[in-house]
Order: structure tokens, then sequence, then C-alpha cells
């Protein structure tokens, strides 16, 4: 995945946001500050890393406003 890449998700009721990726970060698995941190708005997707799953990638979206078709913003919030 490219940074800046955009993914969509849709809730159980029909509502579709839009995310943006932002970055990737490797960690420990018993790394979980990105948990505690206070952002709005954000998608992490945990995936096993290293020759023995011993790291975790973590793949961080920004939600963004869809303002025309296929013309996106970051949100601001």
């Amino acid at each position: 995945m490219k940074v800046g890449s955009v993914i969509s998700i849709i809730d159980s009721k029909g509502i579709q946001r839009d995310y943006e990726y932002k970055y990737r970060q490797v960690v420990l698995p018993t790394d979980t500050r990105f948990i505690y941190e206070s952002v709005l708005h954000r998608v992490v997707f945990i995936t096993c890393d290293g020759l023995f799953d011993e790291n975790r990638s973590l793949y961080f979206f920004e939600e963004v406003e869809k303002k025309a078709e296929n013309d996106y913003t970051v949100s601001k919030v």
C-alpha cells in the first residue's frame, strides 16, 4: 500500500467513511501506546511482522472528507 491510498469502510447503517493511508510503524507486540492516544477519526490495521512474527506492523489511516467525486481532503478535528 502506498502513502495517500484511500480505503472505504461502510458501517452497519450503510454510511461510508473514507480513510487515507498516512504511515506504517513497526513495534513490539507489547507496545500498545497507540491504543491510548487521543486521536479522532483514525483507523489502525495491525499485522504480524518479522521473520518469526516477533513484531507488529501498524498501518495508520486518517479520515478524509469527500468534497466532490474523487476529491478528498483530510479531516481536521
